[in-house]
């Protein structure tokens, strides 16, 4: 029962859960405890809106309602002073249009069935001095829009996250605390464009989060989570920045070193122990990952060493990975660079691609060397360490491994010998890792012949030409006929010779 309180009409008192608060310009109060069974308890559909629960609590029997719900696009909402308990949601501002200047402040939100603050498409919004715990999902859940801060929030023992940032932009972090929650205490996607400082800290661990840290140096960090703490560095928007000379342990859901839509950004000498990743970029381009050690007691599933996620540019070389699921995982269209690793005990693969990725590195060449496969099976799985070679003058790619290796592809490898006007390119249907071999029993590829080697091009230090498929051909010269899983002799392999070397076989 909503009353009328004064002739003004300043002040609304509310006295039981109404579908509505619909008059804009009002403070609404309650003035005892109220509840729901099923439906919301109070819905909030006008602008310019107080609500002052006044320590009384909202409660229900945690079915899929609201304790605050608003569904339509609302500007200048304070809600304050509440304790909402044992419903679906706490407070649920849902819909794809935008609310503009939203205040939560002084609540207590506990024992709910889903998320105590679930928050869409805020913009300038002030979340202080809040308490959520014991939700089925996430404590507090902002979830597009910008401009907000999150000041003085507790939010522990949630099933799944504490604080959870989804795709908003331009986000300030103050004196948060994090605890005990089952999977993360904090977690963001896609934006990373906040200002979160170490005041924040999950199970007593601060939060180390460097946004627009162009050319700073993070050093000397020992990090042990605590399962559900942080555990790890995140580099957001940044340019050279480097962590190095760090030691990250036991977040066993999260990565150690984050680095997100970032560019000539470096990690050196760090050591992951059993944290899920040890280090993963996405989104960047460039940047070194060198003489990191990443070393798990076990090998949970879909763990990796080294992880790129729509990066380009990456060079991973000299590290030690063991007991990981993967070693290295690359994946949506990622071309990093391998040199130098030693990759042991990994259930699954070495190297692990799918899903769109193009390009592969070569693991034993100190040069920047690729294969790009336009026309690869983005569903396949396979361990490229054993499958491909590259090197000075070199690639070469036993497709007996996997017929999926047996399509189209363009090769750029580094090439100083003689003068690129004078290349010959030569095919040999053995795999190989000497180029002179392909030379001397090898045959010539040009547009002519099969496979036909085309589009070649050479700027003095780097060969690329490309290939119509790659011809399948038994190891005793018996053609085999062109089809997946054919013959488990066919071995395929691809050579670039300088004019030298050419002339040394005419």
């Amino acid at each position: 029962m909503l009353a009328l309180a004064g002739a003004a009409s300043a002040l609304i008192t509310v006295s039981s859960c109404a579908d509505d608060l619909a008059t804009p310009n009002e403070i609404y109060e309650l003035n005892q405890s109220i509840s729901i069974n099923y439906d919301n308890c109070l819905s909030i559909s006008a602008d310019n809106v107080t609500l002052d629960c006044k320590g009384y609590t909202i409660s229900g029997n945690n079915a899929g309602n609201a304790g605050i719900r608003s569904s339509t696009n609302r500007t200048n909402v304070t809600i304050t002073n509440c304790t909402i308990t044992n419903v679906g949601y706490g407070i649920f501002f849902e819909g794809a249009n935008p609310y503009y200047n939203i205040t939560i402040n002084y609540t207590t939100i506990y024992n709910h069935a889903y998320d105590g603050m679930r928050l869409h498409t805020l913009n300038n919004c002030m979340l202080a001095h809040n308490n959520v715990y014991q939700t089925g999902q996430r404590g507090i859940l902002v979830s597009g829009g910008s401009n907000c801060t999150l000041v003085n929030n507790t939010a522990n023992n949630n099933t799944q996250y504490g604080i959870y940032l989804d795709n908003i932009n331009y986000v300030t972090m103050r004196n948060n605390t994090m605890n005990n929650n089952t999977l993360l205490g904090f977690y963001v996607t896609t934006k990373y464009d906040e200002d979160i400082d170490t005041s924040n800290a999950a199970n007593g661990e601060p939060l180390y989060y460097y946004n627009h840290a162009d050319n700073q140096v993070i050093s000397g960090l020992t990090l042990t989570a605590a399962n559900t703490s942080i555990g790890k560095i995140i580099i957001a928007n940044s340019n050279n920045a480097t962590v190095r000379d760090c030691f990250l342990s036991n977040n066993t859901k999260g990565y150690a070193v984050e680095v997100v839509n970032s560019n000539n950004t470096n990690v050196y000498n760090v050591t992951s122990i059993d944290n899920s990743v040890g280090v993963y970029y996405t989104g960047s381009k460039n940047g070194t990952v060198g003489n990191c050690t990443v070393n798990n007691s076990y090998s949970p599933s879909g763990s990796s060493g080294l992880y790129a996620f729509s990066s380009i540019g990456q060079f991973f070389k000299n590290n030690i990975i063991t007991n990981v699921d993967n070693g290295v995982n690359l994946m949506i269209n990622s071309r990093v660079w391998l040199y130098g690793n030693t990759i042991t005990n990994t259930p699954s693969y070495k190297i692990y691609s799918r899903i769109g990725t193009n390009v592969y590195n070569v693991t034993n060449a100190d040069k920047s060397v690729w294969l790009s496969f336009s026309n690869k099976n983005t569903n396949n799985s396979v361990d490229f360490g054993s499958a491909y070679y590259v090197a000075e003058g070199i690639a070469a790619v036993n497709s007996s491994l996997n017929s999926n290796w047996n399509t189209s592809a363009t090769i750029t490898i580094p090439f100083s010998w003689g003068k690129c006007p004078f290349v010959n390119l030569y095919f040999w249907d053995n795999y190989t890792t000497d180029v002179n071999e392909i030379i001397a029993n090898g045959q010539l590829c040009t547009s002519m012949t099969t496979p036909a080697c085309t589009l070649i091009s050479c700027d003095g230090t780097t060969l690329t030409f490309s290939v119509t498929r790659f011809s399948s051909y038994g190891a005793d010269g018996y053609a085999v006929p062109e089809f997946p899983g054919a013959a488990a002799v066919l071995a395929i392999v691809l050579a670039a010779a300088g004019w030298a070397a050419a002339r040394k076989r005419q």
